[in-house]
């Protein structure tokens, strides 16, 4: 499965449309189907690209809806995509998922293509031989810092909405981000 740049950026006429459907769901939940439309394949792919299983994301992504729906009335909008607050959901969900299957490892889906981009290196005739250093260095990251990886350079999220779904300050994202790179470099350094 691809991954698609982020949906997070729309025009504030598109904003204000979300805002309506929001509160038109609040009242009657048959108007969260708008909602549910827009944004399934979106969380569907970022649940898939955690756990690569069609069958157990397609299971997640229907409680992350579902949580969302019987949590409609309390989200408060903030003048962001009504997507954060799902892929908030999608991501404690994923948690949750896997302290219950405490022997299963999370999978990330990355294009090879964007590895370069990462360690700022230009595509050249050493781009194979990188490509598979960085494979390797990244076995060497932690989970935590994997997923940031993910979101940033193979999902192609700003850091505002990385913010957004992790509840970090884009400020501390960047430097975390910055950080991850140097990592990388010195585990690709030492090989």
């Amino acid at each position: 499965m691809e991954t698609i740049a982020s949906v997070y950026h729309v025009g504030k006429e598109e904003m204000l449309k979300e805002k309506g459907f929001i509160l038109e769901a609040k009242k009657d939940m048959s108007k969260f189907s708008y909602l549910y439309e827009k944004y399934f394949i979106s969380i569907y792919r970022y649940v898939y690209n955690r756990i690569g299983d069609e069958a157990s994301a397609a299971d997640l992504t229907s409680q992350v809806f579902l949580k969302a729906m019987k949590s409609i009335k309390r989200y408060e909008f903030r003048g962001l995509p009504f997507s954060s607050w799902l892929y908030r959901i999608a991501s404690n969900e994923l948690n949750l998922a896997f302290r219950e299957k405490k022997k299963a490892k999370r999978i990330y889906h990355m294009n090879t293509k964007d590895l370069p981009e990462m360690v700022d290196s230009p595509v050249d005739e050493e781009t194979e031989e990188k490509v598979n250093l960085l494979l390797s260095a990244l076995q060497g990251l932690d989970h935590d810092e994997l997923e940031l990886i993910q979101m940033k350079y193979f999902e192609k999220r700003p850091y505002k909405e990385i913010s957004e779904i992790l509840e970090v300050e884009q400020n501390a994202l960047k430097v975390r981000v910055h950080r991850i790179k140097e990592k990388i470099r010195n585990i690709i350094s030492t090989k």
